[in-house]
């Protein structure tokens, strides 16, 4: 989903350039003007919160008379000046920093316009559009971890997120700070829930289209956030994809996705589990 945005970016980007006519306007006639980076064909890419070094120079045969940036971003339908300067000199030379950031849609670019005008109107211009695709973050893969039964005398019947790791059931409770998701199954009952409960505010969401394999933080916390959550997920099932949230710390959300690959619900309660992968970001 990410990849795909991204390669549509890159498409626009090359249609606004290739409509602006190029990076460049055009040299004028006793005025000489560069802008670094050059990128290519005026297109630089960047990373989110990469930052974007600009260096510029100008020398001209009449007194320059000001120097401008402007920007306009893909939700922007005019430019904004974001720095302006009068050298009253014939050469000048000035540096601005851009940070990149990205549009609420995951990816974005900017059209920087850099303005040169000497005292007698003559006015040349650069472009330069910088291209931000998100951080992509690869997750670590935990295969056949056993989730058994909360009431079962034999297994672990708890999970811990931040550690990555089963809790023995008999040892703690469903409160405890160790525990963010554990099987419903309650005394006296031998047949398994087929649900789970979040603890300390561990939160569920079932999208069985997600791409577990392909999966990326960003695609998850994506996934999480545009979708309904729920406390207590119900009538699990072999191949669900299961995308949870939970707390780090106090103030701070993480997120992991699940594929349940078997589910064991036998006779009595001390065998039955579910079995399942698990990517997370370390």
């Amino acid at each position: 989903m990410i990849m795909n945005r991204t390669i549509i970016l890159f498409a626009i980007v090359a249609l606004i350039l290739s409509s602006c006519g190029g990076n460049k306007d055009g040299d004028v006639e006793g005025i000489l003007f560069q802008v670094s980076p050059e990128g290519d064909a005026g297109l630089i890419s960047r990373q989110e919160g990469a930052a974007v070094k600009f260096s510029f120079s100008a020398s001209s045969e009449f007194i320059i008379k000001s120097v401008e940036i402007t920007r306009a971003g893909q939700n922007e339908i005019t430019d904004s000046t974001v720095f302006y300067e009068e050298p009253g000199t014939n050469n000048y030379s000035g540096n601005y920093n851009f940070f990149a950031d990205l549009a609420p849609v995951g990816s974005s670019f900017y059209i920087y316009k850099f303005i040169i005008t000497d005292v007698q109107g003559n006015k040349t211009s650069i472009r330069r559009l910088v291209a931000v695709s998100p951080i992509i973050t690869e997750l670590k893969l935990l295969d056949n971890i056993t989730l058994s039964s909360s009431i079962s005398s034999s297994g672990e019947g708890a999970y811990n997120l931040l550690n990555q790791t089963t809790v023995s059931s008999d040892t703690v409770s469903f409160t405890s700070s160790f525990v963010d998701v554990t099987d419903t199954t309650s005394n006296p009952s031998d047949t398994l829930s087929m649900s789970w409960i979040g603890v300390n505010g561990t939160e569920f969401v079932r999208i069985n289209s997600f791409a577990f394999e392909n999966a990326t933080y960003e695609a998850i916390e994506d996934a999480i956030v545009t979708n309904n959550t729920v406390k207590v997920i119900t009538a699990l099932k072999n191949n669900d994809i299961i995308l949870m949230k939970y707390k780090k710390n106090t103030a701070v959300d993480e997120y992991v996705v699940v594929k349940i690959i078997s589910i064991t619900d036998a006779a009595g309660k001390d065998s039955d589990a579910y079995t399942f992968s698990l990517k997370y970001r370390e």
